[in-house]
């Protein structure tokens, strides 16, 4: 019997992926990350117990991991300093990578355990000893986008359960089995070290004097100061509440300038780009592609995606040119690029 490592968060979807892959034959461990959480001191004992419970419920082995302190200074220092770059960062992708997928990887081969899993909603393909991305099949929930980053060594030994059910019928298969008896029915949350989502007050806690001397920067309209602002790592591309600019029609962040602490406002139009630069490339499906590759490209999490053709700029940068213009690309978020339900490449806009 094949052996399993499943990453169990104690949610519906991590909980309900035990299920399935027992179903399928397969012997299941389950691990528990506590990661460091903004304003909290301590993990929680009562998430661990409740995993106990759940173990027990299944009876399946299960281990707890303290990667607070690592997950402090990979995902959170990054975070802070990708703002501090004048950058808005994706920490579910960093975290995917650097964090969740590698300690599973690492924990399964130190116990001779064949597979690892999650309750992501996504799928795994295969093409000429490649592995790949897949969109899972519940478009709406689907989480392809911030596993971009993961590399075929990982790739090679992950089980995606939850990729080819919608989210109603994971629900429905937990409430058949009366798993809402002991699981957390709550969603989690979009930066899971951020409870109440608030960046801004993480940054101003830990970079304190940094952030209080970029204070009172300006907003520059059409050339002219027009407001002054709080400092450009508290701003994003294409915000437009909390600017606290009257000007009487809308004004959005246009561009964040670090070096001067000026954010230049501008009209919506303003903000609508055909083409974009991106690097720090990893390849999925294919091992690189050619001048010309035509695919649809994601800017962001919920974006629809966006027809383009890729060229190569050098060996480490692709310059994206869309068949429409898009809306507020924005610097440090994650570009992905598919072939269908495929990811071929992901990469950062620089």
């Amino acid at each position: 019997m094949k052996k399993v490592l499943l990453g169990c968060s104690g949610g519906v979807d991590s909980c309900t992926a035990i299920k399935l892959l027992l179903e399928q034959n397969y012997e299941v461990v389950i691990v528990h990350f506590s990661t460091w959480v903004f304003e909290q001191k301590n993990f929680s004992s009562t998430k661990i117990s409740q995993i106990k419970e759940i173990a027990n419920h299944f009876g399946v082995k299960y281990f707890h991991e303290d990667l607070r302190d690592v997950f402090y200074e990979k995902i959170v220092c990054n975070f802070i300093q990708e703002y501090l770059s004048g950058h808005t960062p994706n920490p579910c992708v960093n975290c995917n990578r650097n964090i969740k997928f590698k300690t599973l990887f690492d924990m399964a081969k130190e116990l001779g355990i064949d597979y690892i899993s999650t309750g992501h909603y996504a799928n795994i393909g295969m093409l000429n000893d490649r592995y790949f991305i897949k969109k899972g099949v519940d478009l709406q929930k689907d989480q392809s986008y911030v596993l971009w980053q993961l590399p075929q060594e990982y790739l090679q030994k992950i089980i995606f359960p939850l990729g080819v059910f919608c989210k109603k019928d994971i629900k429905h298969i937990a409430k058949e089995n009366n798993l809402y008896e002991f699981i957390d029915a709550k969603e989690s949350e979009d930066i899971c070290f951020l409870p109440n989502g608030d960046y801004r007050a993480l940054i101003r806690e830990e970079k304190h004097e940094e952030v209080k001397k970029l204070k009172n920067g300006n907003f520059i309209f059409e050339g002219k100061i027009v407001g002054k602002h709080e400092g450009y790592p508290f701003y994003t591309i294409g915000q437009r509440t909390g600017l606290g600019v009257a000007l009487g029609f809308p004004v959005f962040v246009e561009k964040i300038d670090k070096n001067t602490n000026e954010i230049f406002l501008g009209r919506d139009e303003n903000l609508w780009k055909d083409e974009m630069l991106v690097s720090n490339l990893n390849f999925q499906k294919y091992e690189t592609v050619k001048n010309g590759f035509q695919c649809l490209a994601k800017i962001r999490y919920n974006d629809i995606g966006h027809k383009c053709q890729l060229t190569w700029v050098d060996e480490k940068t692709i310059k994206v040119h869309f068949s429409e213009k898009v809306r507020a690309i924005t610097k440090g978020q994650s570009a992905v690029f598919y072939e269908n339900d495929d990811i071929v490449v992901g990469g950062i806009i620089v």
